[in-house]
Parts: C-alpha cells; sequence; structure tokens
C-alpha cells in the first residue's frame, strides 16, 4: 500500500526583515527561512527574473495566495 507524502504548506507569513522571512507552516511548525543563503547556492543571470528579490524593499512585499 503506497503513503501519500505531503508536503507542508505555509499558512502565516510571521515577519520579514532583510532577506529572511518567518513563515509558519501546517505542521505547527515554524521556521525562519534565510533567502539571501538561498540566492548564494543558486547560479542565477543578471537578466533573470528572481533578480528582483534580491532587493529587500521588493522582498518586502512578499504575500500568499
Amino acid at each position: 500500500m503506497r503513503r501519500n507524502i505531503k508536503m507542508p504548506r505555509i499558512l502565516k507569513i510571521n515577519w520579514i526583515k532583510g532577506l529572511s522571512i518567518s513563515v509558519v507552516f501546517n505542521n505547527g511548525e515554524s521556521r525562519i527561512i534565510d533567502f539571501e543563503k538561498v540566492f548564494k547556492k543558486l547560479v542565477i543571470k543578471n537578466d533573470s527574473p528572481i533578480m528582483i528579490l534580491k532587493n529587500a524593499n521588493e522582498f518586502a512585499k512578499v504575500e500568499l495566495k
């Protein structure tokens, strides 16, 4: 019998400071995600749309849908 593996979903954004974001997942877990570290690991071209998110003012506009 196969088990369904479910990925936790983000329910709420607590705060955004710089490129760090604090979130609460549907399994009750609370976590701080530092996107500065994420962006350093990714190879991003200068013309990529994700470059907009490296600007802290634009990153602060993040919202859940």
